[in-house]
């Protein structure tokens, strides 16, 4: 699960990402191949209570 969109917190949404598409470099998750346009796009995530 990843937050997009936003500035510190404020107006940003949760998608979700298989963890397949995450690659590790140099200690640090990497999500490539992403764009802040594709990622805005995913539909948003919900947590229910």
């Amino acid at each position: 699960m990843l937050s997009v969109g936003g500035s510190l917190g404020v107006g940003s949404k949760y998608v979700v990402m298989p963890a397949s598409a995450l690659q590790v470099r140099d200690d640090k998750r990497v999500l490539t191949g992403a764009t802040k346009e594709s990622l805005q796009s995913l539909p948003g995530y919900t947590y229910t209570k």
